[in-house]
Parts: C-alpha cells; structure tokens; sequence
C-alpha cells in the first residue's frame, strides 16, 4: 500500500512574473516551504510559469470575476492532480473567494492572507458583505501586520498574526552608483502614486516607477504636467537592482497591510520613506526609515534625506539591521503549524 509522506499545499493569488507585495510574498513563501518540505502548488492569473505553477484565462475588463469561475475550476484540478491537503488564498477577493468556493465543493480547508489593502478595497456596500462572508467562512485567517488583525477584528472575524519576510540572498547591498527616487508596486489608485510624483515636483530628481496597472496613463500625464523627470518601468524581473540603484524607495500607500517593498529596500541598503498607515509604521521606526502624511510633507523630508548624507548613511545602516531580523523561514515555519493543525 502506498503511504502519502508531506504535505501538499495548493496558494491562489498573484504570481510573478506579476511583481509587487503580494506576488513576491507568494513566491517567496513557496520556497520557504519547500525548504522545510512542502510541496507547493500555485493557481494564478493569466499564464502560469514554472514548477507546480498553473495560469488561468482571465478578461482584461473582468479579471476578478472571471478568476473567481476560472480560478474554482481550475483549483479543483490541481487538487485531484496533486492530492493538495490545504488551500492558501492570498488576499480576499477574488483569491479568497476561489478558496471558499474551492472549499465548499472538495471538503478541504482554507487559509486566507488578508495583505491590508483589500480589506480597505473592500470595506463598503456589497464589497464588504464578500469581505464578511469570506474571513467568516475561511478555516483560518492570517495577517501580515497587526494593524490588519484589527480591521479582520471589524469585519466581525478573527486572524492570527504572521510577519512576512526578506530574501536575503536575493535582496541584499550591490554596491552600485544611486540614481533616482524610485517607487516599487502596482499601479492603482490606492497606492497613492500621485502623491509620490507630487512630492517630487521641484526636486530635480531622477525618478522611477516599477509596476503596472490602470492609472498608469493618468500618472504618465501627471508626472509630464509636472514636469517631472519620470521613467515607467513597467514590470520588470530585476528589482533587486533597481532598488541598488535607487536613493531612496517611496511606499506612499493610502492604505498598507505591511509593506514587503520597504523591507526590500532596506536590505538592499536603500533608505525608504513611507506614509503613515496601516502597518507601515510597525516596520518603520524613524531610526531606520521616515514617516509622511502629506505629499508637502514627503517633498520636505525627501529634500532633508537627498541632502543630508549623514542622515542617509544612518537609515541606511539601521534599514540593513531591521531586515536582518525578518526571515522567511520563520514565516514558513509559521504557515506550516497552521496547516498542520487543520
């Protein structure tokens, strides 16, 4: 008789090459795992690339909901397929309603990351109903701040904290010549990009913005409006150099469950500056990154950081030893008690 040995999971979400917090968390976490063990299966949006990692056809215009019909079935699949034991949704809707359907119809239980801002996308109306019926249905639910606990808390639900990770071999200093203020992540209106770019008018700074998504036209126009020496990256594979190569990386979210990007940035030696919000000031302390709330503030504080060299040289430092303490084996060994306890 065969005897099943390890344990199968199967993630649904973002997946590179998509970039940003969320693909890079899941990728991440799926070679943690694999360290310790676990297989890892991933469903994803568009087409699928590399081991155990299978795409769905999603509409352009109707990407959430076509993934939420697209993505059941294709979850279903690769249960039978990979004899999966646990479904682990990243973000709420629609990863974490493919879970909770998947769930409904294979038996199998279902963890779901709240990542912070789609609590915020969907915190009102109908949109908060899912929200509800989602953290309320799920067989556990995790945050990656303690900021996101409490808005789970309102949704009537209640989560466990995981802290998330940095890949240090993948992130650390390159020693390469600094050209721009950069912002990382996707282009959508609750990343609060066009308080970045505003920020950077009169500043006669380089900048960069890495990511895609559906305000990139209107940020385009703004930043040529301002005057701003601004180049779009688009999606790009190489952030870690990047990051190398930039002064300073903004997070100017509106709302951030964590912010994986700050803790990138400053294990490649980057100082960052984020905005004053969800979890971001949980990793930011103001002896290893700055605060803003204002776009006027963050034009200020970038101005004192682009000129005073101690001050950079000091965040710098203190970013450094701040990722030295997040580690994604402790996240994995994390998510592995919890799947092992359901």
């Amino acid at each position: 008789m065969n005897m099943k040995t390890g344990m199968n999971v199967l993630m649904v979400g973002l997946y590179p090459p998509h970039i940003g917090g969320i693909a890079s968390y899941v990728s991440n976490l799926k070679k943690a795992l694999e360290s310790l063990g676990v297989t890892v299966s991933v469903v994803t949006y568009g087409r699928g690339s590399g081991s155990h990692v299978y795409g769905t056809h999603v509409l352009t215009r109707l990407r959430g909901v076509s993934f939420v019909v697209t993505g059941v079935k294709k979850v279903l699949q690769v249960i039978k397929r990979e004899d999966i034991d646990v479904i682990h949704a990243h973000y709420l809707v629609p990863p974490g309603l493919v879970g909770v359907f998947s769930k409904k119809i294979s038996g199998l239980p279902v963890v779901v990351t709240c990542h912070g801002s789609d609590i915020l996308v969907f915190s009102s109306g109908w949109k908060k109903w899912i929200s509800k019926y989602v953290v309320r249905s799920s067989d556990c639910v995790a945050a990656n701040s303690k900021a996101t606990v409490e808005a789970v808390k309102e949704l009537g639900g209640h989560a466990v904290y995981v802290p998330s990770g940095v890949d240090l071999n993948e992130f650390y200093p390159m020693d390469l010549e600094r050209e721009a203020v950069t912002y990382v992540g996707s282009l959508h209106t609750v990343k609060g990009v066009d308080t970045f770019l505003r920020a950077m008018h009169g500043l006669n700074q380089k900048v960069w913005v890495i990511g895609d998504g559906p305000e990139r036209k209107s940020l385009e126009r703004l930043a040529e409006e301002l005057h701003i020496s601004c180049t779009f990256w688009g999606f790009r594979t190489d952030i870690p150099e990047l990051m190398n190569r930039s002064k300073i990386v903004v997070l100017p979210s509106l709302h951030e469950g964590f912010g994986l990007t700050l803790l990138e940035a400053m294990a490649c030696g980057t100082p960052v500056v984020g905005r004053n919000t969800g979890g971001i000031p949980e990793l930011i302390t103001g002896e290893n990154g700055l605060l803003f709330e204002t776009a006027e503030e963050l034009h200020q504080k970038m101005e004192i950081l682009l000129e005073n060299n101690v001050l950079w040289n000091r965040l710098q430092e203190n970013g450094l030893k701040t990722a030295l303490k997040w580690s994604w084996e402790k996240t994995a060994h994390a998510y592995k008690k919890i799947y092992s306890d359901l």
